[in-house]
């Protein structure tokens, strides 16, 4: 059983780890499409020094990737607390 939990252990361990590197992932895209705004905002204003190309198809990709990584975010920690509960409920006892 105590290698069992280790594992266990192991595992939410690796489970925060990714969430943490998915968490700083989504900031970093935030903070692109955040830029991106700013820099249309500033190309618009310019008075038509500057004109404006249709969005790239990297940034719509990293548009999607980033909401795709939030969801996933929010999918595994729900898991996690209905795994903690679960465990607290008795259900990994060998009594």
């Amino acid at each position: 059983m105590e290698e069992l939990e280790q594992k266990h252990l192991h595992l939410l361990q690796v489970v925060e780890s990714e969430k943490t590197a998915k968490w700083q992932y989504t900031q970093h895209c935030e903070e692109l499409t955040e830029e991106i705004k700013k820099l249309r905002n500033e190309v618009s204003g310019s008075g038509g020094k500057y004109t404006v190309r249709k969005e790239s198809r990297e940034t719509r990709l990293a548009i999607a990737n980033t909401n795709y990584v939030r969801d996933v975010h929010c999918t595994t920690k729900h898991h996690m607390v209905q795994n903690r509960e679960f465990k607290e409920h008795g259900a990994y006892s060998t009594s």
